[in-house]
């Protein structure tokens, strides 16, 4: 019987957290999704394959995903073969719409489940028989395999359920995620300094969406909590109240570091 793991999925994501969480999660489920780090990526491997599935971001720097869409329909022109799923951290009204208008078939949002995932792989993929596999979410998770103990989530403002349940209980692959999750958030927490300094209002949003998405997707909530009160300051121009917050997501990186390390 053909499963999942027939699909050949192009999976569209800049954010290196996020996009070590979704590779992990569709290799749960035995595909092996090919990566793209923006839209223009994503056209040239469109180029030389035909996918089932594009999984796309939707924030992207150099091609976002609604202009990738775009220009995805526009090379299929008439006889549409993907299947693109939106990937968006924005909890807005109207999102789903607008990513529909945009050309789009459906929308994730960001955190996604490995269940939710499943859900919208069966629902589009039409030409292949699914009904056999069962979310993974049902699978128990191994409590004592971890390195991360629930005194120290709650310390961290980590979300352990979720953290348990996309790293499977792998020591070794949380240890992977936590370092890159602070190695990638410190590197956009640097590029937001530098966007305040010259008053890059663009950087500032798409950074501040970066952390937010990896974040959710790593279940670090006081750090999402944080990026999401930024995007709202941002938007206001409050500069010294996004200094601050700045500050305060550093603080919360190395409070998680000194924990971990410990």
């Amino acid at each position: 019987m053909t499963d999942l793991s027939k699909l050949k999925i192009l999976l569209v994501e800049d954010s290196p957290v996020s996009q070590r969480v979704v590779v992990r999660q569709l290799k749960n489920l035995g595909c092996e999704p090919d990566v793209a780090t923006n839209g223009q990526e994503a056209l040239a491997l469109m180029a030389q394959a035909n996918y089932t599935i594009v999984l796309l971001d939707c924030q992207m720097p150099v091609l976002d995903g609604y202009a990738t869409v775009a220009a995805i329909r526009r090379l299929e022109g008439q006889n549409r073969q993907a299947v693109v799923i939106a990937m968006t951290a924005n909890d807005v009204q109207g999102e789903q719409e607008k990513c529909l208008h945009a050309g789009m078939n459906d929308l994730l949002n960001k955190p996604f489940n490995e269940a939710q995932l499943v859900d919208k792989l069966k629902r589009w993929s039409h030409a292949w028989v699914c009904d056999a596999i069962a979310p993974p979410e049902t699978e128990p998770v191994a409590e004592t395999t971890g390195v991360v103990t629930p005194e120290l989530a709650t310390r961290v403002g980590l979300d352990l359920d979720r953290f348990q349940r996309i790293t499977r209980g792998n020591g070794a692959f949380q240890q992977q995620v936590l370092q890159l999750f602070l190695q990638d958030t410190r590197k956009n927490i640097s590029l937001a300094k530098a966007a305040v300094l010259n008053q890059d209002l663009k950087t500032l949003e798409h950074k501040a969406h970066q952390i937010k998405g990896a974040s959710a997707n790593v279940g670090v909530k006081v750090i999402q909590n944080l990026a999401e009160r930024m995007e709202k300051q941002i938007q206001q121009r409050s500069w010294e109240e996004i200094t601050t917050g700045i500050t305060e997501i550093e603080q919360a990186l190395n409070e998680i570091d000194s924990l971990i390390a410990a």
